[in-house]
C-alpha cells in the first residue's frame, strides 16, 4: 500500500502542481506541454496512454525494455524465436502504434534491458532516466503505478521516483510525477480499469476519449498483434485515467495475496523484487548523503 502523503505545504503542493497539469490533459484541448511517458515495454503505452499522447504537441516515450522474455516459456506462439528477432518484432509494432499517434520515431527512446529483467538494472536505469529527463526538462513525467501485475512496471514506478528525487535534490526542481493505468491482480483476476486504493485517489484525472481517441486506441492496440494473448484479458473502456504518484513504500509488497507475475511464474518473485528495490534506494541514499557531506 502507498504511505501517506505527509501534511507538509511542499508536499501538499507538488500534489497541487501535478493535478492541475492533469486537468489541463483532460481538457480535451491539443497541448504543448512537454510530457515524458515512461513505460515497461511496448504497449504499455497503448494500453495506458493512446488517447492522452494524441493530445500531446510535444510527446516524448521512453521504453525500459526490449519487451523480448529470454524465458521461452513467456515467448507467444507465432513470434520470432531468438530475443533479438522478437524484440525487433515489438519494436516494430510500438514504432507503428505511436506513429498513429502522431508520436515520431525521434520521439521514442527504448533502453532496450531485458523483459522481466529492469529490477537487476534499477540503478543504471535512474542514472539513465535522471540524464534524459535533465536533458529534456519535461513538465510532467508518467509512468505505471507499483502494483506488482509486472516486475518491470513497479521497477519504472520506482526508478521513475528516484529519478525525479535525484532531480530535485540535485537541482531544486523536477518534474511534477504521475501514473497511468496499468494492470493488478485481485483475488483470480487481473484488473486493468482501476488503480489500486492510494493516498492520491480524491486526484484522480479522468481523461474521457471522443469516439475518434477510442478508435485511435483500438488501433494502436491491434498494432501489437504479438500481445493478442494478454489484450483479449483486459477491456474496452472510453476513457484513460491519470493520478499523482503517491509515495509509495515499495519495500512492502503492493497488495496482500500473491502478486499477478508470482502467478504467471516468472523467475523474479516480489521478495527478490523488494530486495533490489531495498539495494536501489540504499544506494541513492548514500549518493545524497555523499553529496551533503561534500
Amino acid at each position: 500500500m502507498a504511505s501517506e502523503i505527509a501534511s507538509s505545504s511542499g508536499e501538499r503542493g507538488w500534489v497541487a502542481r501535478t493535478h492541475a497539469l492533469l486537468r489541463r490533459l483532460a481538457s480535451g484541448d491539443r497541448t504543448d506541454m512537454r510530457v515524458m511517458v515512461l513505460t515497461a515495454h511496448p504497449a504499455d503505452e497503448s494500453l495506458g496512454a493512446a488517447g492522452l499522447l494524441s493530445r500531446l504537441k510535444d510527446p516524448w516515450v521512453v521504453c525500459l525494455t526490449d519487451g523480448a522474455p529470454r524465458d521461452r516459456r513467456f515467448v507467444p506462439a507465432g513470434c520470432p524465436a531468438s530475443p533479438s528477432g522478437y524484440a525487433k518484432r515489438r519494436r516494430q509494432e510500438m514504432r507503428a502504434a505511436l506513429s498513429l499517434a502522431g508520436v515520431g520515431v525521434d520521439r521514442v527512446l527504448q533502453l532496450d534491458v531485458p523483459d522481466q529483467e529492469a529490477a537487476l538494472s534499477l540503478c543504471k536505469l535512474v542514472h539513465r532516466l535522471t540524464t534524459l529527463a535533465r536533458g529534456l526538462r519535461p513538465h510532467l513525467l508518467i509512468t505505471h503505478g507499483y502494483e506488482g501485475g509486472h516486475p518491470d512496471h513497479d521497477a519504472a514506478a520506482l526508478a521513475a521516483r528516484l529519478a525525479v528525487e535525484r532531480l530535485e535534490r540535485q537541482e531544486g526542481a523536477a518534474p511534477a510525477l504521475a501514473e497511468m493505468l496499468s494492470y493488478h491482480r485481485e483475488e483470480d483476476r487481473l484488473v486493468a480499469d482501476r488503480f489500486l486504493p492510494a493516498s492520491t485517489d480524491r486526484w484522480t484525472v479522468l481523461l474521457r476519449l471522443s469516439p475518434r481517441e477510442r478508435r485511435l486506441r483500438r488501433d494502436m492496440l491491434a498494432c501489437h498483434a504479438s500481445q493478442v494473448a494478454t489484450m483479449v484479458q483486459l477491456p474496452e473502456r472510453p476513457w484513460e485515467r491519470l493520478r499523482p504518484a503517491p509515495h509509495y513504500d515499495f519495500l512492502r509488497p503492493p497488495h496482500e495475496g500473491p502478486l499477478q507475475y508470482e502467478v504467471l511464474g516468472f523467475a523474479l518473485d516480489g521478495r527478490r523484487w523488494r530486495e533490489l528495490a531495498a539495494e536501489a534506494i540504499a544506494a541513492e541514499r548514500e549518493d545524497e548523503m555523499r553529496q551533503t557531506a561534500s
